[in-house]
């Protein structure tokens, strides 16, 4: 029984492929919507809706922020206890 070598050709053509066709699909180029095509937006972007948006992005950010903080005040009091209970001291109450 005679063995085919092992090629990489085969496994490597349909990477060639889709690579080839991201390429062309990257280099096309699509007209600018106009003023007065049906492609264009009806409604531009007001500043309300640019502040909700911000709002709506920034809300996480306030709220991980403020968890950071309730982390770090804790964590600082569990070095505090750890160095007292190493010094044999007793912790200061109210951290």
């Amino acid at each position: 029984m005679r063995r085919r070598p092992a090629t990489f050709a085969r496994p490597a053509l349909p990477l060639a492929a889709a690579l080839a066709v991201l390429s062309l699909a990257a280099c096309s180029e699509t007209p600018p919507a106009t003023a007065g095509s049906d492609d264009a937006p009806a409604v531009a972007e007001t500043g309300s809706e640019a502040t909700e948006l911000r709002d709506a992005i920034k809300a996480p950010i306030d709220q991980a922020k403020a968890a950071e903080a309730q982390v770090e005040q804790a964590a600082a009091a569990q070095a505090a206890a750890i160095e007292a209970a190493e010094n044999g001291t007793a912790p200061s109450e109210g951290g």
